[in-house]
């Protein structure tokens, strides 16, 4: 495996990316996209119970995302847009991977996490299916592209701990 997840052992694959069924929403707090979901006849599926305090115990996050239709996909958006206060004052870094190492949608996710109060990291990874993919479909990246992850590694825990005096 190219890279080792450290994650709760707790946390199983079934909940790693949770989904928010129906229409976007604008989540500005928690209580207002509550209150958004209930109004709009959606309640709280069980496969979400636990996501809020599962985000809420992490200091800062790595997104993989492709690049779909020049940007993130739907699916990821709404995961994000579930949550606010949980993600606020934490750091994130991100991997993409597609034709142009999903630029277009890393820099579009990072304009979400500006609102969300989540500060983005300037390293990156940006793998190419041209370069860092044999035939488009196996992983197999660049010795460039371990720098990379490490860098963007090393600043979401820099600036995760920096950032840990405002989550006090």
């Amino acid at each position: 495996m190219w890279t080792t997840r450290i994650r709760p052992s707790s946390l199983t694959p079934s909940n790693t990316h949770p989904e928010v069924p129906g229409a976007a929403q604008s989540a500005y707090s928690r209580s207002e996209n509550q209150a958004a979901i209930l109004a709009l006849g959606l309640s709280r599926a069980t496969h979400l119970r636990g996501v809020p305090q599962l985000i809420d115990g992490f200091d800062g996050f790595v997104f993989v995302t492709p690049e779909y239709n020049h940007s993130t996909t739907g699916v990821l958006k709404n995961a994000i847009d579930y949550l606010y206060a949980e993600w606020n004052n934490k750091a994130a870094g991100f991997v993409g991977y597609g034709v142009v190492g999903a630029a277009r949608a890393v820099e579009h996710l990072r304009l979400i996490a500006a609102e969300l109060q989540l500060a983005t990291v300037r390293s990156q990874v940006a793998l190419s299916f041209y370069t860092d993919f044999e035939n488009f479909t196996t992983l197999t990246p660049g010795a460039h592209q371990f720098d990379a992850l490490s860098a963007t590694l090393d600043q979401v825990v820099a600036w995760s701990d920096a950032l840990a005096v405002l989550r006090k």
